[in-house]
C-alpha cells in the first residue's frame, strides 16, 4: 500500500503539476509558433495521470490474486525506506 501511495502522489502530482505548467506556456506562447508546437506534448503528459491510475487498478488486480507486485521506479525505493526503520 506503501508502494501504490508513492506512486499514485508522485505521478498524479508531479506529472499534474507538469502537465499543468506546460499547458500554461503553451498558451502563452501561443502567439509563436512554440506554443503550438508544445500543445501535443501538454496533452500527452495530461494522460500521465489516468495511465497511473490504469497502472494501480492492474496491481490491485493482481494483488487480490496473491501475487507479489512491485511498482515501477518506486517499488524498490519504497522497500527500502519502509521495511528498515
Amino acid at each position: 500500500s506503501m508502494q501504490s501511495f508513492v506512486f499514485q502522489l508522485v505521478f498524479w502530482v508531479g506529472a499534474g503539476a507538469l502537465a499543468a505548467i506546460l499547458w500554461i506556456v503553451s498558451f502563452l506562447f501561443s502567439i509563436v509558433v512554440v506554443g503550438l508546437c508544445l500543445m501535443p506534448v501538454a496533452f500527452i503528459l495530461s494522460l500521465v495521470p489516468f495511465a497511473a491510475l490504469v497502472y494501480g487498478v492492474v496491481a490491485a488486480i493482481q494483488c487480490s490474486e496473491g501475487v507479489n507486485f512491485k511498482y515501477w521506479l518506486v517499488g524498490d525505493w519504497v522497500r527500502g525506506t519502509y521495511d528498515n526503520p
